[in-house]
C-alpha cells in the first residue's frame, strides 16, 4: 500500500516513499503483495480489496485513525474473493467477480462480518459496485463483454431485486464497462473503448443515458481505452483515464432524461391489458407492459413521440406522447376489443336490457331503436364474441335466450345505420 502525505505534495520533497505491507499485522504473517483497489470510509477505516495472496481476497480493513502512515490492521472479510467494493456506515458492498454476485455485508463488528444478501448480477462478473445517496439502490457493472449496468434496490438487503439495467448506445453492444459511480442522481460509468457515460438514474427503474464522450479511437470488446471515472471533484470535472490515450478532464452539464409510464387498459371494461406491445416511433424503441398493463420506460430528447401499442385482441391504436426532460409523462392507453366501434362520436346510448344479473334469458328494450333489424353481438371480457343474433326491431322488446356460463359479457346492439354503446351483462344461474 503506498501512502501520499498530501500536505507535502506542494512542498520541494512531497512524501511519496511510505509503502506498507502489513507482513507483520495480517493473521498468519503473510507478506501483502497485491491487492486490486482500496477504499476509506467516512469513518477513516482503510478497505483493501483483492489482496490476491492472502486468503481468498476478500476485505482487508485497516483503521487509519491512529496513524495514517501506520493502518492497524482491525479484520478481513473472506468468504469471497471481492474484486472491487465500497463502503457507507457498517455495510460493506462488494463485487464478488469470480462468483458472478454483488454481496452486501454487515462489517460494524469487524472482526467477525457478516452477510446480509446477495445476488447474481447481469452477466454474472461483478466488477463494482457503488451504492446511492439513499442508500436504497446499488449499481453495478460486470467486467465482461457487452455486459450491462444494472440497479438493485436494496432497502431489503435480504431480498434484493432488480430495478433496471442498461447498456451503452455506441460503440457496439459488445463494449466492456469497468466502473461505475454514483454522483447524486447521475452515474458515470468508464467503458474500456467506449470512454465515459452519464446516465441519469433519477428513477432507478429507467435508467436513461443522456450524454458520453469516446476517449479511445478503438472499438469492440478489448480491455483498451478508459478504464477510470471520477466525477467527485470540488470542481464537477470528471477524470478519465485511458489506457492508450491518457488523462482526461471533462465537464458535464449532467442533462436529464424524459421519464415515459403509463397503464395499458380494456375501454370497456377498464381493466388491465397484461404483455401488451408499444413502439415509440421516432426512436423505434419497443417495449412491453407487465402483468399488471404497467409500463416504464425513458428517453433523451424532449419531443412528441407517436407511440403505437397493441394486443392480439384489440384494436391497435397510436398516442401521440409529449415528454419533457426532467419529468415525468404518465399516460393511461385504453385499447378496444375488436368488434366495438373505433368511430369517435359514432355511438348511441346503449339499450336497457333485464333482469341484469340474468339466468337462461334477458330481455332488450328496442323502444327507440329505428329500422327492421339489428344484430346483436355479446362478447366475454377477453373480447371473444361468445353469441351473435339478429334481432326484429317490429317489436319494442326482444326476448333472448342463450346457453352463456356464469360470467360478465358485454352486449352490443347494431343496426345498418347505427351502432350503441356496450352494456355490461351479469350471467348468473
Amino acid at each position: 500500500i503506498m501512502i501520499v502525505d498530501m500536505d507535502s505534495v506542494n512542498m520541494p520533497n512531497p512524501k511519496f516513499d511510505r509503502f506498507y505491507h502489513a507482513n507483520s499485522d495480517l493473521p498468519g504473517n503473510p507478506f501483502l503483495q497485491r491487492a486490486h483497489n482500496i477504499y476509506i470510509d467516512e469513518n477513516g477505516i482503510l478497505y483493501v480489496f483483492g489482496a490476491g495472496n492472502i486468503g481468498n481476497g476478500g476485505a482487508l480493513m485497516f483503521d487509519l485513525k491512529p496513524d495514517p502512515e501506520n493502518p492497524a490492521y482491525i479484520g478481513a472479510f473472506d468468504t469471497y474473493y471481492l474484486h472491487d467494493g465500497m463502503v457507507r456506515g457498517d455495510t460493506l458492498w462488494g463485487g464478488a467477480i469470480n462468483d458472478d454476485k454483488l454481496v452486501v455485508v454487515d462489517v460494524s463488528n469487524k472482526s467477525n462480518p457478516q452477510i446480509l444478501g446477495d445476488i447474481i448480477t447481469p452477466n454474472a462478473f461483478t466488477h463494482n459496485c457503488w451504492v446511492s445517496d439513499d442508500n436504497q439502490t446499488v449499481y453495478t457493472t460486470d467486467e465482461i463483454s457487452g455486459a450491462y449496468v444494472a440497479a438493485y434496490d436494496v432497502s431489503d438487503p435480504a431480498n434484493i431485486s432488480e430495478r433496471d439495467r442498461i447498456r451503452i448506445s455506441y460503440g457496439g453492444t459488445d463494449v466492456i464497462p469497468h466502473n461505475t459511480h454514483v454522483l447524486g442522481d447521475f452515474l458515470v460509468t468508464s467503458y474500456y473503448t467506449s470512454g465515459v457515460q452519464i446516465v441519469d438514474a433519477t428513477m432507478p427503474d429507467i435508467l436513461i443515458e443522456t450524454a458520453y464522450y469516446d476517449t479511445s479511437p478503438l472499438t469492440g470488446n478489448g480491455y483498451n481505452g478508459a478504464w477510470g471515472a471520477y466525477p467527485f471533484l470540488p470542481s464537477g470535472n470528471i477524470l478519465v483515464t485511458d489506457i492508450e490515450q491518457g488523462l482526461f478532464i471533462l465537464n458535464s452539464t449532467y442533462p436529464k432524461g424524459c421519464y415515459f409510464t403509463g397503464l395499458v387498459k380494456d375501454s370497456i371494461t377498464q381493466n388491465p391489458i397484461p404483455n401488451a406491445d408499444l413502439v415509440m416511433l421516432n426512436i423505434n424503441d419497443t417495449l412491453r407492459a407487465n402483468i399488471f398493463g404497467e409500463f416504464r420506460t425513458g428517453t433523451t430528447d424532449a419531443a412528441i413521440y407517436p407511440v403505437v401499442v397493441s394486443k392480439p385482441g384489440y384494436y391497435t391504436d397510436t398516442v401521440d406522447v409529449v415528454l419533457t426532460n426532467g419529468l415525468e409523462t404518465h399516460v393511461e392507453i385504453a385499447l378496444l376489443p375488436l368488434g366495438f366501434s373505433l368511430e369517435e362520436g359514432s355511438l348511441k346510448s346503449p339499450v336497457r336490457l333485464s333482469p341484469n344479473p340474468a339466468a337462461g334469458f334477458f330481455d332488450l328494450d328496442l323502444s327507440g331503436v329505428d329500422g327492421e333489424r339489428a344484430t346483436l353481438q355479446v362478447y366475454d371480457m377477453r373480447g371473444s364474441l361468445m353469441m351473435e343474433k339478429t334481432v326484429n326491431l317490429s317489436e319494442n322488446t326482444a326476448h333472448v335466450e342463450h346457453g352463456l356460463p356464469n360470467g360478465a359479457y358485454i352486449v352490443q346492439l347494431q343496426t345498418p345505420q347505427a351502432l350503441f354503446e356496450p352494456t355490461r351483462l351479469i350471467i348468473q344461474k
